[in-house]
């Protein structure tokens, strides 16, 4: 699949667009979309923190009802997911906003 973005000058797309070349690794699109939310709140700096509780949040159900992999290699998305399930007692379908 080849996927051609807008050029734009403060953005490199060559750059951008390699990152999603290697779909194995599923947490990209979670990393991704976190980013892309908090951009449309008008909020352009994202702590660490903020970034891996929105890809928490946006994998939980994936992860606790259908028991999505993300990949072999990068399991730490699932395992936080789990762990945040077991220690919340949140249901797997609970809203996003609750988190």
């Amino acid at each position: 699949m080849n996927i051609r973005l807008p050029e734009d000058e403060m953005v490199d797309v060559g750059i951008l667009a390699g990152l999603f070349q290697n779909m194995n690794q599923s947490y990209k699109l979670f990393w991704f979309k976190a980013i892309v939310e908090k951009v449309r709140e008008g909020i352009y700096i994202i702590s660490h923190d903020e970034l891996a509780n929105c890809m928490i949040a946006d994998a939980w159900y994936m992860v606790l009802e259908y028991k999505l992999s993300l990949g072999a290699r990068n399991t730490k998305l699932v395992e936080v997911v789990k762990r945040a399930g077991e220690v919340s007692r949140f249901k797997s379908s609970e809203k996003k906003k609750k988190f």
